[in-house]
């Protein structure tokens, strides 16, 4: 039964980041290999994508986004970690982690792209698509601050 639901597991993982690289692997080192492959490149999208976001962004939001990026790193291995506990010790934790770790860099970069497309007037949007960032907003002195 478990090695019904690891393949049924791996199947549908490599149908998410089949590179070409599963195709041609016959053992669980290759395996893991192209889990690898794929987990690298798919974090580098990523890392790609944050860096021209960042440039979007206010000061303040940009200390935000790195706290927010901070967490979001930690949650994911924890969460992955978890995730891949059921083979932990075996020869397939290394793809099953992989796997998870670059499924969910696809999440966040596809988090971060709408994030990043969201249209002037969206007031729940960090940084709205193509608008530079304004720095010009000034408390009022004579208001006070709230």
């Amino acid at each position: 039964m478990d090695t019904i639901v690891l393949l049924l597991l791996f199947q549908a993982s490599a149908a998410v980041a089949d590179n070409g690289c599963y195709s041609a692997a016959f053992t669980q080192s290759e395996l893991n290999r192209c889990a690898g492959v794929s987990l690298e490149a798919t974090d580098s999208r990523l890392d790609a994508f944050v860096r021209s976001y960042e440039a979007r962004l206010t000061p303040e939001q940009l200390k935000l986004f790195h706290l927010a990026q901070l967490s979001w790193q930690q949650f994911r291995q924890s969460s992955c970690k978890f995730e891949a506990s059921g083979v932990s010790g075996g020869s397939a934790y290394p793809m099953i982690f992989a796997q998870c770790m670059a499924s969910k860099a696809e999440s966040r970069l596809s988090e971060l792209e709408t994030l990043a497309n969201c249209q002037e007037g969206d007031l729940s949007c960090p940084s709205h698509a193509g608008v530079a960032p304004n720095n010009s907003f000034k408390p009022n002195p004579l208001r006070g601050s709230a």
